[in-house]
């Protein structure tokens, strides 16, 4: 906002007098154009961001009630809404009072909305596959892409070179660089390329695990939940032991893509080999909870008033205060609401020298999963027992 100290030419005359007010009278006419101006701005502004915010918060209610909580993570962000006409008409209004918007239209609208951008992304998504000529011969552009945007070999990379599997890791990114893809008057900036160094990670990995990379689906990878190892990778040293760390599948598409990308000097070739059962049992005995029941990212299944996450714990003592319910089960009262900042999976370290992987025979059996290094912690416990 200008001051009338920044304008008023006080040298020239320190003190305005009623005789010289009219020698004085166009600098101050253009001294009050310009606060006028400045002011008219900055009341334009407050209302724009106010029906900015008014859309968003609307934008917010009409998900949380019309919409499941599994859609919730994938909503676009409600800035794309500002570009749709209904809203633009709406935020450049002349008038000088910010109305509600009218609540029926709005919704069509919203709705029309994201039935739209979901469409057109995951359209996109599947003609990335069927560039590929890895899905087969009766797909088509007409065809129902959720059934194949589920399939394990559905990885693609972002401009980012960010890594995602299937749509419940592509269908919440937005990526943040490069050019915007327009459609129906709306920026999408949708830019996916698939990864092949990702899908050739899959193919060593389905020859390890005996099943079709083409045809297998990622929740049965997921159900099989092993461990694998990239013995390309030179062994590092945690404590006295040295070796590696365990990696779920998708970690390992996701490591041969950072290898693929990383300096000339620095590359090697992905070379994954399983952890045997014994082993993969004593990781998953000590791997913590996952998602972390410390995040604040649990929300309730039961009510859309208690959509802002929570912590696990919250989460639970809601369903059994507000909805009544003796014993609430996950997925299904409350659930993990996964974003695309969420934490990562922390790995599990696995010491493959002649120290490592040591067993207490002596121990209950709840505790006798854990792994050892032979010298000292193994032969320290085994002396306080």
């Amino acid at each position: 906002m200008a001051h009338g100290y920044t304008i008023w030419p006080a040298t020239s005359e320190p003190k305005l007098r009623k005789s010289s007010l009219r020698k004085h009278l166009p600098q101050l006419e253009s001294m009050i154009a310009i606060c006028k101006s400045e002011r008219l701005r900055k009341e334009l502004d407050e209302r724009i961001n106010s029906r900015k915010e008014k859309i968003a918060s609307f934008y917010s209610s009409f998900a949380k009630t019309f919409l499941t909580l599994e859609m919730m993570p994938y909503l676009p962000s409600p800035e794309l809404l500002f570009d749709i006409k209904l809203f633009e008409d709406y935020i450049d209004d002349p008038k000088e009072v910010v109305v509600d918007l009218i609540a029926g239209t709005a919704q069509k609208e919203i709705l029309r909305f994201i039935v739209e951008f979901f469409s057109h992304k995951k359209r996109q998504l599947l003609e990335l596959l069927l560039e590929t000529d890895l899905l087969p011969e009766d797909v088509t552009e007409d065809t129902s892409p959720e059934t194949f945007l589920g399939l394990a070999l559905a990885a693609f990379e972002c401009c980012g070179n960010a890594v995602f599997i299937t749509w419940k890791e592509a269908g919440i990114h937005v990526c943040q660089e490069g050019g915007e893809m327009t459609q129906h008057g709306w920026g999408l900036p949708f830019l996916f390329r698939f990864s092949d160094a990702a899908y050739n990670a899959l193919c060593k990995l389905s020859a390890i695990l005996l099943v079709d990379p083409q045809s297998i689906s990622a929740n049965d990878l997921d159900t099989l939940n092993r461990r694998f190892v990239c013995k390309g990778c030179k062994f590092t040293r945690h404590a006295l032991m040295q070796g590696l760390l365990s990696m779920t599948w998708r970690e390992c598409l996701v490591h041969a893509v950072q290898l693929s990308k990383s300096p000339p000097q620095d590359q090697h070739v992905a070379e994954f080999d399983i952890l045997t059962e014994d082993v993969t049992k004593s990781i998953l005995a000590v791997e913590q909870p996952f998602p972390s029941p410390a995040e604040k990212n649990w929300c309730c299944r039961h009510c859309h008033i208690f959509s802002d996450p929570v912590k696990k714990a919250e989460a639970i003592a809601h369903a059994r205060t507000a909805h009544s319910i003796k014993a609430p089960v996950s997925g299904k009262d409350f659930a993990y609401c996964a974003t695309e900042h969420s934490p990562i999976r922390p790995r599990v370290f696995i010491g493959l020298d002649e120290n490592s992987n040591h067993r207490c025979l002596r121990c209950p059996a709840s505790k006798s999963l854990r792994l050892w290094g032979k010298e000292p912690a193994l032969l320290r416990h085994l002396l306080d027992r």
